[in-house]
């Protein structure tokens, strides 16, 4: 059946190579529009997974905007505070491994020598911040021993400038009101990371001193400072995300330094937000559940790529069908040659079941002609869609990428997409077949050998 089959098919070669390419037109486009929302899919879940791991879930207090009634910083009082006594709700949520308050200090100055930054600090409980996970670059993380000491993001050593200003006024964390100099330790010379990665624009900073500067307007109108000196212990690994520009310094520290300047009081308004990991991803959707369910607000980064895959699902969809349309137009291309087919082949056909062919069998061989075309023409269309997106990404990496990096990938074939190509193709080659087909076994030996 297949060796007539081949032969039928090459007796038209021209009539056959057209209604091919028809079908390869179709099936390449439908690959290429596609790999276009797959390749976006794609570079989204993994600069979103460097973004933090996908069991981690920020809890946030849920506030209430209908009161009128709000703070200095723009918002109302919670509705529920996100204090020490939703920490330990939290902790006794079922797959809970670990849960660490948070408070944020915005617009903080750090200064080495001569060379200062702007950065975010963030405090965290040490205690528990060790469960988190967090990998390192080099040094360590925070323990529950630590006091006078900060670990830095991964981008911070090269964010540091320097500035003629290296005196300061202010007083120490606890300490008298008064001029203060920070130490005039001159910052160590630009030089590669702790001899785990070459960068010239990186400061040696690990085990050094620094000083964090915070600043305030008090009732008069007039501006305070407060300085304090903390040792680096560690410095973080590249994550992709904010992490990577901010630090981390002990919770108490930075409780104090929130309630100098803007008057921080966990037991009436709570933590700015409780970061916290569970066991495994699995439950993810069912902790948020329960922390909605206890009357906070709750985020994670599974939550994000579920909604990210959604309009990925979507936009593949969307453009598979703009693609399938051209594989449509050339179904009506497959039914007009095995059509044709039938007329040239009359004679034929009765001959066959003249000798003992049945009517399945009939009906099979031109089904089976209709599916080859389908079937060849996805084949050599997922080829020329594949070396498509080839061209397209080597083009996209020369003009985008800059300075090195990994190659730029826009558009992405995976296998699923190619088997799913082939297969709608012959499909597609089948159907277009069945009308003819139908026909053909239909025609009456005597009148199909009558007829010439």
């Amino acid at each position: 059946m297949f060796r007539l089959v081949w032969t039928n098919l090459w007796r038209r070669k021209v009539r056959t190579v057209l209604t091919t390419v028809g079908v390869v037109t179709g099936t390449a486009a439908i690959v290429a529009m596609v790999s276009v929302g797959v390749g976006m899919q794609k570079n989204l879940n993994e600069q979103l997974s460097h973004m933090g791991t996908i069991t981690d879930i920020t809890v946030s207090p849920k506030y209430d905007f209908s009161g009128g009634a709000f703070s200095p910083e723009g918002l109302p009082d919670p509705v529920k505070p996100l204090d020490d006594a939703a920490v330990r709700e939290i902790r006794k949520i079922s797959g809970v491994a670990a849960a660490v308050p948070i408070i944020s200090l915005y617009g903080t100055e750090l200064t080495f020598g001569r060379y200062h930054s702007q950065v975010t600090v963030t405090g965290v409980e040490s205690s528990e911040s060790a469960k988190l996970g967090i990998k390192m670059e080099a040094g360590r993380y925070l323990n529950r021993s630590d006091d006078a000491v900060i670990v830095l993001g991964f981008k911070l050593p090269e964010q540091f400038q320097a500035g003629a200003e290296t005196r300061r006024k202010g007083r120490k964390l606890g300490g008298k009101s008064g001029r203060y100099s920070p130490p005039q330790e001159e910052a160590a010379p630009f030089q590669g990371s702790y001899g785990v990665r070459s960068a010239t624009n990186r400061m040696d900073l690990l085990h050094k001193t620094i000083t964090l500067s915070f600043k305030k307007v008090n009732t008069d109108g007039k501006e305070e400072s407060k300085t304090l000196r903390v040792r680096v212990i560690g410095i973080t690994a590249e994550t992709g995300g904010q992490e990577d520009f901010s630090a981390v310094v002990p919770l108490q520290i930075a409780g104090s330094i929130a309630k100098w300047r803007d008057g921080f009081n966990v037991k009436k308004k709570g933590y700015e937000a409780i970061k916290f990991r569970v066991e495994k991803p699995e439950i993810v959707d069912d902790v948020q559940r329960e922390i909605d369910r206890l009357g906070f607000m709750s985020f994670s980064m599974k939550q994000m790529l579920t909604e990210v895959n959604r309009i990925s699902t979507v936009a593949q969809v969307l453009l598979g069908g703009i693609g399938a349309i051209a594989l449509l137009v050339a179904s009506f291309g497959i039914m007009n040659t095995m059509v044709m087919s039938i007329y040239e082949r009359t004679r034929e056909i009765g001959v066959l079941k003249v000798i003992g062919a049945s009517v399945n069998d009939v009906k099979h061989l031109f089904l089976l002609e209709a599916g080859s075309i389908g079937f060849i023409g996805g084949i050599i269309g997922v080829l020329i869609g594949w070396l498509g997106t080839l061209l397209v990404n080597v083009v996209a990496t020369a003009f985008l990428r800059k300075g090195g990096g990994d190659p730029v990938t826009i558009l992405y074939v995976p296998l699923w997409l190619t088997l799913f190509a082939v297969g709608f193709s012959t499909i597609v080659g089948v159907l277009s077949g069945l009308y003819p087909a139908l026909r053909a076994a239909r025609l009456s030996p005597l009148t199909a050998i009558r007829q010439e």
